[in-house]
């Protein structure tokens, strides 16, 4: 059986939270106040669904990708708002949201159509997990719409990938890894547990190949379908890194920015499993850190060495994304991330990044074990 509710957050951690926020405590009133103050918030939100979402590459064209994500993040925000404050007006806003894309949503098309279909939905099924699970209001009749909705369309879209989806060789890490998440989150709402398993089973092979370690010997792990790659062939998936050291990630030398895309997922589906009883964050313990602690500095100030990405390696600022990862490492198994915890400080409390990242300090800062 599943526990619900059970995505990113369990019931004993959004009371803790509620209860935070309630008590004007530090660092949950304000991530609260950012994100009750922000667009996503407003009750005057309209959603603007399509039968078909067509995202090109670049999201070129554009035929209603920022709407649908943009709609994801609204329900979400709604969906806190209820739980936090009781105010069914945000709940009612929630479920209005979710039930105009029951019945509207048949299909995403184009090249980006597997990434936004897993960025939408991840973020839109959380909002159905807490609403579902909270006396919200949402009928047996609309949540049976919304479920098929989300069997019928995001999970289908999201299963059927070019070259098959348990692959995921010929998309870049964090597709995949966004793509787990779609699965893996879909899994646990459906009380599908052959899907939930499918997306461990999918994260368990793709983590590994995303970041190295010394322990993978020479060469990175190859991403599943990929076994039998060259050297030359991993260097090049790897643009360009050829020498490997420990944290170094798939994406690190195309920009920082995809490689927060990629953790951010990936500690996503680890948060998704550990509320129902499954320990991804230990399997990969060693990875995990690696990745963190290695990427931090570069996103805070801090040049990159000569040897990685050939001298070319392109800095960029931190995505409000780190808490999740940060949080089960420090807060729960009580690890010392030095250079994490810099990020953290930087980005706090966060808002909303147009993809599958969204208040995590609300969510996830100082949270511990509840």
């Amino acid at each position: 059986m599943f526990r619900h509710p059970g995505l990113l957050n369990s019931k004993a951690e959004l009371d803790y939270i509620k209860q935070q926020v309630q008590a004007g405590a530090t660092p949950w009133r304000a991530a609260f106040n950012r994100m009750s103050s922000s667009g996503s918030a407003s009750l005057s939100h309209q959603p603007s669904p399509r039968a078909t979402v067509s995202c090109g590459r670049y999201s070129m064209p554009n035929i209603g990708c920022l709407e649908e994500r943009a709609d994801a993040h609204a329900a979400y925000a709604h969906a806190l708002l209820w739980y936090l404050t009781g105010n069914q007006a945000n709940a009612d806003k929630a479920i209005a949201i979710m039930n105009a894309y029951a019945t509207t949503l048949r299909a995403h098309t184009m090249a980006n159509s597997t990434l936004q279909t897993g960025w939408s939905i991840s973020v839109m099924i959380r909002a159905a997990e807490i609403i579902r699970h909270s006396g919200a209001g949402w009928s047996n009749a609309d949540i049976d719409r919304f479920s098929t909705m989300v069997r019928n369309v995001y999970v289908r879209d999201l299963t059927q990938t070019q070259g098959g989806v348990d692959g995921l060789i010929s998309i870049f890490g964090n597709w995949a890894l966004t793509i787990i998440e779609g699965i893996t989150a879909s899994g646990v709402f459906l009380d599908d547990h052959a899907l939930f398993d499918r997306g461990l089973e999918m994260w368990r092979a793709r983590f590994p190949s995303y970041v190295y370690l010394t322990a993978d010997g020479a060469l990175p792990v190859a991403p599943p379908d990929a076994k039998n790659a060259s050297r030359a062939q991993l260097v090049a998936y790897w643009f360009g890194q050829g020498e490997f050291r420990d944290g170094v990630s798939a994406e690190t030398c195309r920009d920082i920015e995809h490689l927060e895309y990629g953790l951010a997922a990936a500690a996503n589906v680890a948060e998704i499993a550990l509320k129902q009883g499954v320990d991804l964050y230990q399997e990969q313990q060693q990875r995990f850190i690696a990745m963190l602690e290695f990427h931090a500095p570069f996103v805070t100030g801090t040049g990159a060495p000569s040897w990685l990405c050939n001298g070319q390696f392109t800095r960029a600022s931190a995505i409000e994304t780190w808490e999740i990862a940060y949080n089960h490492f420090h807060n729960r198994r009580g690890m010392a991330l030095p250079n994490t915890l810099t990020v953290v400080n930087a980005v706090r409390p966060t808002g909303a990044v147009s993809f599958h990242m969204a208040w995590e300090s609300l969510t996830h800062a100082e949270l511990g074990s509840r």
